[in-house]
C-alpha cells in the first residue's frame, strides 16, 4: 500500500496531475490505479480527477493525506532509529556542494547532524553544480548537492530539495502585486549574474515572458551581492527564496512571489550506491530534515 499512499501524498501535495507523473516517473494510468486501489481498501471517495486534470480532494481524502503523513513520518524516524542501533556511528564524508545550499541550507542543518553525530567528520567543498559532478566521477567526494541539472545525466539525481525562485525590490516598495506593475519593471536596473548561472534563467525568463528589454542592468557574482544591492536600491532582481527569505524577514528587502514555474529542485549524487553506513544515515537525515523544515 505504501506506493499508492506516496501517488496519492503527492497528488495533493503538488495538485498538478503532469507534476506528479514526472516526479514519480509513473504513468497516468497507474495513478488511476493507485487511486482506485485507496478507494476500495478504504470505501471511500478520496479524490476526482477531472477530464482536464484538475483534481479536487474529499473530505476522506484530506483525513487519508494526514494519517499518509504521518505513516511516512514513521517510517522515516524508525529507519533512522534502526540505523543508529549502534553503539558509535564514525567514519568521514566528503561533500561537493552548491553555492546556495552551502550559505543556506547547510549550516542550519550541519548544526543539527553534527551535535546528534559528533563521530562523524564533514568536509564540504563548494563548486558550481557540473564540476561537482565533474569531481564527484573523479572520485573527490563522496556525496554531490547540486541544483538539478540535466547536463549530469552520468548520475542518478535524487530529489531532497524544492526552492522557488522570488522577485526582490527595495523595502518599503508600494509595489504588491506583479502584474500591476509590469510596465514599472522596464525601467529598473535589474541586478543579474552570469548567463552559466541558473538564477539568471530564471530572470531571462521573467523578461522574456512580460516583454521587458531592461535599460540598465548591473552583473554581480554571486546571489548574497544580489541581495545586498537591491537592499541598497540599486535596482531589482530575481533570486532563490533561500537567499531572500532571511533579509526580508530583517525588513532589507521586499519579495514578490512567482509562479510555480520559477521553481528548481536540488538533489544528491553519488558515484556509488554501495555507500557506508555513514553516508546512508547523512542522506537519511538530510531528506528528513528537509520535509521538516523547508515545505
Amino acid at each position: 500500500m505504501l506506493p499508492e499512499l506516496k501517488t496519492f501524498m503527492s497528488i495533493v501535495e503538488v495538485n498538478n496531475i503532469d507534476k506528479v507523473i514526472e516526479n514519480l516517473n509513473i504513468s497516468k494510468a497507474t495513478i488511476y490505479e493507485h487511486i482506485k486501489y485507496l478507494e476500495q481498501y478504504f470505501s471511500s471517495n478520496i479524490a476526482r480527477i477531472s477530464e482536464k486534470n484538475e483534481i479536487a480532494i474529499t473530505e476522506s481524502g484530506s483525513l487519508l493525506y494526514k494519517r499518509a503523513k504521518q505513516i511516512f513520518n514513521i517510517i522515516d524516524d524508525t529507519s533512522i532509529e534502526l540505523i543508529q542501533n549502534n553503539d558509535s556511528i564514525q567514519g568521514n564524508i566528503k561533500l561537493g556542494v552548491n553555492f546556495t545550499l552551502e550559505e543556506y541550507v547547510l549550516p542550519k542543518f550541519l548544526s543539527y547532524f553534527l551535535k546528534k553525530y559528533p563521530n562523524i567528520n564533514v568536509e564540504i567543498f563548494s563548486d558550481h553544480n557540473q564540476n561537482i559532478c565533474d569531481r564527484l566521477h573523479g572520485n573527490e567526494f563522496d556525496i554531490g548537492l547540486i541544483e538539478e541539472i540535466l547536463s549530469c545525466r552520468v548520475f542518478k539525481q535524487t530529489r531532497f530539495l524544492r526552492d522557488k525562485m522570488v522577485l526582490i525590490i527595495p523595502y518599503a516598495n508600494t509595489i504588491k502585486d506583479i502584474s500591476s506593475y509590469i510596465n514599472e519593471f522596464k525601467f529598473k536596473r535589474w541586478i543579474t549574474r552570469e548567463s552559466s548561472c541558473s538564477t539568471q534563467k530564471f530572470i531571462e525568463l521573467f523578461l522574456k515572458e512580460n516583454n521587458i528589454n531592461p535599460e540598465d542592468i548591473m552583473m554581480l557574482g554571486s546571489n548574497y551581492a544580489i541581495k545586498e544591492a537591491v537592499k541598497n536600491n540599486l535596482g531589482i532582481s530575481i533570486i532563490s527564496k533561500f537567499v531572500a527569505e532571511p533579509a526580508y524577514k530583517n525588513d532589507e528587502i521586499c519579495i514578490l512571489p512567482l509562479d510555480d514555474s520559477y521553481e528548481r529542485y536540488f538533489s544528491y549524487i553519488l558515484n556509488n550506491e554501495d555507500i557506508s553506513e555513514c553516508i546512508e544515515i547523512f542522506l537519511n537525515e538530510l531528506r528528513s530534515f528537509c520535509k521538516r523544515f523547508y515545505k
